[in-house]
């Protein structure tokens, strides 16, 4: 590559690198806000006034218990779809990334690649570009990815916390 060429990659690069941080911190800043606005109607649900006004009423009872834990699983998962979405272009910039990487020789950034791709031949070149094969580069460990994926963990509030809210109004509304 000229020094011309390696200059786009670079620029192009950093801009991939912008782009995946703010689709990554958007997706996370919309659902630090639901999260919280969810857990705030949690708060109103559980007001004393209102308890009362369902005690004394079976239908609003039943309006709260089913609605609630609905009206949560909605606004979270509204919120999913959202991130959802926004993973495919996350992903997309991923992939430029890694393209680039291997382009420039930038092997030690394409480790999680090895670890879940089988693009074994492509990676043997960029290994040999970034000194793997001649001992200029030796890790002094080899990490492993490990726990969920941020998109898992939405999967995961997006569910749990409306089930724990219905758990919750039905201990308090019901038993």
């Amino acid at each position: 590559m000229t020094p011309e060429e390696i200059n786009v990659k670079t620029v192009e690069y950093q801009a991939a690198q912008e782009m995946l941080r703010h689709y990554d911190s958007l997706n996370w800043q919309i659902g630090a806000i639901l999260i919280a606005a969810v857990i705030v109607l949690t708060g109103f649900t559980l007001n004393k006034d209102i308890i009362d006004l369902a005690s004394s009423s079976n239908s609003t009872r039943i309006t709260i218990l089913i609605g609630f834990p609905l009206l949560s699983f909605f606004v979270l998962g509204v919120w999913l779809l959202w991130f959802r979405r926004h993973r495919n272009m996350y992903n997309y910039r991923n992939e430029v990334l890694h393209r680039i990487e291997l382009q420039l020789g930038m092997y030690h950034h394409l480790l999680n690649v090895e670890k879940y791709s089988n693009k074994g031949e492509c990676l043997k070149s960029a290994k040999e570009n970034a000194g793997y094969g001649e001992g200029k580069y030796v890790p002094f460990y080899n990490p492993k990815p490990v726990g969920p994926s941020g998109y898992t963990l939405a999967k995961v509030i997006t569910l749990g916390i409306p089930f724990c809210q219905f758990i919750i109004v039905y201990k308090i509304y019901c038993v």
